[in-house]
């Protein structure tokens, strides 16, 4: 017979809830600049300071491993990653090639209420844009830029594929930057014009290739892209 305790027995629901409220609170240290890209997280420090056990961090961590953020290095620590050009270019070709695909899939869905979403959502970024308002940039911009996609990602049927695309979008745009390139988000909101005026004619073909070949074109937006991660 096992000795009596008052420990209360531990509810998994509420582990994995706790899981949860750890990792958003790391991505929100990371979208903060709080956690910087090439130092350790402490796990000590960190579980002391959050008034929690190691393990919903440990879990947590693992899930930022899985989605590129950290490398977890035996009797070292773990290395919140650095991200290089290779792994933007990677980004790039993963996410251009998704999104291209499920727009092929989905034009055909598309009502006049989602798609006036999407004018209004591309509406609001153009106005940041001729604000020059760099702070409400950073806070905004990004999120709007996801909505956006997420106007067409979401009529798809393949529950996968935002699983898959979202954790690339985070690690390129989770981490601020201190830097405006105000031709290339000019050239951004134009492309989602286009993207729109072409999936209202029903031309899923020409709006896919824009978006793959153009749109998340590593190669076509390299000078921007190198003037923006390496700062």
């Amino acid at each position: 017979m096992l000795p009596p305790t008052d420990k209360k027995p531990v509810n998994p629901f509420e582990l994995r809830s706790l899981r949860e409220q750890v990792y958003q609170y790391l991505r929100a240290e990371m979208l903060n600049g709080r956690i910087i890209p090439g130092e350790y997280i402490r796990l000590n420090e960190m579980s002391e300071r959050l008034g929690i056990s190691k393990t919903p961090l440990r879990d947590a961590i693992i899930q930022l491993e899985c989605e590129g953020f950290v490398t977890i290095l035996p009797r070292r620590g773990v290395l919140m990653n650095r991200l290089s050009l290779q792994d933007v270019k990677d980004a790039y070709e993963v996410v251009g090639a998704l999104e291209a695909a499920v727009l092929v899939d989905v034009c055909s869905r598309f009502t006049d209420d989602r798609l006036d979403a999407m004018t209004a959502i591309n509406g609001r970024m153009k106005k940041m844009i001729e604000r020059d308002d760099f702070d409400s940039f950073y806070a905004e911009f990004f999120g709007l830029n996801l909505a956006f996609h997420n106007q067409f990602l979401d009529l798809s049927d393949n529950r996968q594929v935002n699983k898959i695309i979202t954790p690339f979008k985070q690690r390129l745009y989770d981490f601020p930057r201190r830097v405006y390139i105000c031709e290339w988000e000019r050239q951004n909101c134009q492309e989602h014009d286009e993207l729109i005026e072409l999936i209202r004619t029903g031309d899923g073909k020409t709006a896919a290739d824009l978006l793959q070949n153009r749109h998340w074109s590593f190669s076509y937006y390299e000078g921007f892209i190198r003037q923006f991660y390496e700062e």
